[in-house]
C-alpha cells in the first residue's frame, strides 16, 4: 500500500536540487575569492604604489630638510653679516657725528683750559708775592731772635709797604676765586672728556641700568657749542627710576635728534626736552620750534640713506639708526610736525629689563 518509488523518487529529486544549489553557490563563492584575490592583488598593487610614493615623499623631505637646514645656516651667517655691518655703521654714523661736533667740542675745551691756564699765570705771580713775603718774615723772625729792634721794626715797615704795594689783600682773596674757578674749569673739561668716551663706546649690546636724564645731559655737554647759538635749551626732566637700556646707544639717538634740531632752526629758537615715566615706559619729548617737517619728507624719514641735506653734510644714516635702536629696546618712536610748526619726537622705551622682555615677547607672539 505504500508508494515507495514515488518517495524514493521524491527524495532523489530533493537530493538532486540540493546539490544543483550546493554547485551554484561553490560557482559563487569561487567566482567571489576570485574577485576578491583580483581586488586583493589591486590593493596590494596600490599599497606598493603608496608605498613607493611613501618612500619618494620621505626622500624628498629628507633632502628638502638638508636644504632648509643649509639655508638656515645661510640665513644664520647673513643675518650676523648683517648684523655686524649695522653696527659698524651705526659707530661708524656715531663717529660721523663726533667729526661733526668735533669743532665745537674742542672750542667747549678750549674755553676752560684757556682761563685755567690764565689763572696759572696769576697764581705765579701771587706766589712770587709770598715768597717775598716769607723772605721778610724770615728776616723778622732773625732780627727778634736776636733781640735787634730796630732791624724789627724797618722789617716790618718794609712789609707794610709791600703789603701795599702789591695789594696782598686782594691777591689772598683773588687766589681763592682763582682755585675756584680753576676746578670749575678742570671739571667741565673732564665732563665733556667724560662724555666723549661714553658717546664713543661702542657697548654692543650691553644694557643696564641707567640714568636717561644724565644720559641726556651728557648729550648735551657735547652739542652744547652747536646749541648754545642757535636755542634756547628749557630742560624739563622728571623724576624717573633706572631704565633697562644700552646708554651708549640711547646716547647716539638722543645726539641724532637734538643736532637735527639745531639744523632746523633757521636763526634763533628753542629746544624743549621733557622726560616722565608713564605706566611702565619711560617717556622723552624732544621738541624744537624750527622750519618743520613736510608731509612727503615724513613718510621716507626713517628710510636709509635719505636725507634733505646737501650732498657731502648729511649721510641719511641719523634717523635710521634712531628708529632702529629705538627697535631694538622693544620701545617705539614717533613724531608730530608740520612746516613752519613745532616739531616734537617723542621716544617710549620699558622702564624695567622685565618689561622690555614681556614687550619682547609680546611682539614675538603677534608676529607668529
Amino acid at each position: 500500500g505504500r508508494d515507495e518509488i514515488g518517495s524514493m523518487a521524491s527524495n532523489f529529486n530533493r537530493m538532486t536540487a540540493q546539490i544543483y544549489e550546493d554547485r551554484i553557490n561553490q560557482e559563487q563563492a569561487a567566482a567571489n575569492l576570485k574577485w576578491l584575490a583580483v581586488e586583493n592583488a589591486k590593493k596590494a598593487e596600490d599599497y606598493s604604489n603608496l608605498n613607493n610614493t611613501l618612500l619618494n615623499t620621505q626622500k624628498e623631505l629628507v633632502e628638502k630638510n638638508r636644504r632648509l637646514e643649509q639655508s638656515l645656516a645661510e640665513i644664520k651667517k647673513i643675518s650676523e653679516e648683517v648684523m655686524d655691518a649695522r653696527s659698524k655703521m651705526t659707530q661708524s654714523e656715531k663717529m660721523a657725528s663726533l667729526g661733526v661736533l668735533s669743532a665745537g667740542v674742542a672750542h667747549e675745551i678750549n674755553n676752560p683750559i684757556g682761563f685755567v691756564n690764565s689763572n696759572f699765570n696769576s697764581l705765579a705771580s701771587y706766589t712770587e708775592i709770598f715768597a717775598e713775603l716769607y723772605r721778610f718774615d724770615s728776616e723778622l723772625y732773625d732780627a727778634l731772635k736776636q733781640g735787634d729792634i730796630i732791624r724789627a721794626e724797618e722789617t716790618l715797615k718794609k712789609i707794610e709797604f709791600y703789603k701795599k704795594e702789591v695789594d696782598a689783600d686782594f691777591a689772598i682773596g683773588d687766589i681763592k676765586e682763582l682755585l675756584k674757578e680753576s676746578k670749575d674749569g678742570i671739571d667741565r673739561v673732564v665732563n665733556i672728556v667724560t662724555s666723549l668716551k661714553e658717546f664713543s663706546h661702542a657697548g654692543a649690546g650691553d644694557r643696564t641700568e641707567c640714568d636717561i636724564n644724565k644720559c641726556i645731559e651728557n648729550t648735551i655737554t657735547l652739542c652744547w657749542n652747536q646749541i648754545k647759538y642757535k636755542a634756547e635749551l628749557v630742560r624739563e626732566f622728571g623724576e624717573l627710576p633706572p631704565v633697562w637700556c644700552n646708554p651708549h646707544k640711547m646716547g647716539q639717538v638722543f645726539m641724532n635728534i637734538i643736532v637735527n634740531a639745531v639744523h632746523a632752526i633757521a636763526d634763533h629758537g628753542t629746544i624743549r626736552i621733557k622726560t616722565y615715566a608713564h605706566g611702565e615706559n619711560a617717556v622723552i619729548k624732544i621738541s624744537d620750534n624750527g622750519v618743520g617737517i613736510p608731509e612727503d619728507v615724513m613718510k621716507r624719514l626713517f628710510e636709509p640713506f635719505f636725507t634733505t641735506k646737501q650732498v657731502g653734510i648729511g649721510t641719511g644714516l641719523g634717523l635710521s639708526i634712531v628708529y632702529g635702536i629705538i627697535k631694538e629696546h622693544n620701545g617705539s618712536i614717533d613724531i608730530q610736525s608740520k612746516p613752519f610748526e613745532e616739531t616734537t619726537f617723542t621716544i617710549s622705551i620699558p622702564l624695567s629689563e622685565k618689561q622690555a622682555n614681556a614687550a619682547k615677547e609680546e611682539i614675538v607672539n603677534y608676529v607668529i
